[in-house]
C-alpha cells in the first residue's frame, strides 16, 4: 500500500516529520511551498515496516531579498546652515550641500550601487552628480554630498521660487529608489530698468 502527506503539517523544532505507529506501507511525503523560502525535503518517500518510524527532513531557507532606498535631503552653505533638512532657503549666487544616504534593507549584499543626482536649471555641480558606492551589505547606509552653485539673480524670477533636485539609487539586482530635496529661492532685485 502506498500513503501520500500533502497539505499543512506541524513540523517539530529540529524540522523533521515523523511517522510512527501508522500502517506498514510506502509513504511519500508532499510539503507546500511557502513563498519566500526554498525548501529541501530528504527523504521524499520511504517505506515504514513494522515496528519502524519512517523520518522526513524537511528544511525552509529564506530566500535573499534585495531593497535599496535613498534620503535626499539639503542645507544652505553660504548661511552656515549645520543640520540637512528636507527643504531649505537660499539666494541666487548661494551655494548649498546636497545629502543622500543610501541604505540596504534588504537581507543580502548589493553589489554596483549608483547614485545619479539630477540638479534643476539654474543650479550648478560642484563636482560630480554621478556617484558609484561599490558594495553596501545587508543593513548598511552609505552617504554623498554633493555641492551646488544657485545662478545669478538674473536667472530666477523676483520674487519666491521652488526648486526641486531628486536623486536615483539603483542596482543589478534590485528596483530603483527615488527621494527629492528641495530649494526656495528668493529673489527681492528687480534690476536695473532698461532706458
Amino acid at each position: 500500500a502506498s500513503y501520500t502527506v500533502s497539505g499543512a503539517a506541524t513540523f517539530n523544532g529540529t524540522g523533521t516529520q515523523t511517522f510512527s505507529n501508522a500502517q506498514i506501507g510506502n509513504y511519500i511525503i508532499n510539503v507546500p511551498d511557502v513563498n519566500g523560502y526554498t525548501k529541501s525535503v530528504n527523504p521524499t518517500s520511504g517505506t515504514l515496516i513494522c515496528n519502524n518510524t519512517l523520518t522526513f527532513n524537511i528544511t525552509f531557507t529564506l530566500i535573499g531579498q534585495p531593497g535599496l532606498t535613498i534620503d535626499k535631503t539639503v542645507r544652505n552653505s553660504t548661511t552656515g546652515q549645520t543640520a540637512f533638512v528636507n527643504s531649505t532657503t537660499a539666494n541666487p549666487g548661494e551655494q548649498v550641500e546636497f545629502r543622500m544616504v543610501v541604505t540596504n534593507t534588504g537581507t543580502v549584499s548589493i553589489n554596483n550601487v549608483n547614485v545619479v543626482d539630477t540638479l534643476p536649471n539654474n543650479f550648478t555641480a560642484n563636482g560630480n552628480t554621478n556617484f558609484s558606492l561599490g558594495l553596501i551589505n545587508a543593513g548598511e547606509s552609505k552617504a554623498v554630498n554633493l555641492l551646488a552653485t544657485l545662478a545669478a539673480e538674473s536667472n530666477f524670477s523676483l520674487g519666491s521660487s521652488t526648486w526641486t533636485n531628486s536623486a536615483t539609487v539603483s542596482g543589478p539586482t534590485v528596483s530603483s529608489a527615488t527621494d527629492t530635496a528641495s530649494v526656495v529661492v528668493s529673489r527681492s532685485n528687480p534690476g536695473n530698468p532698461t532706458v
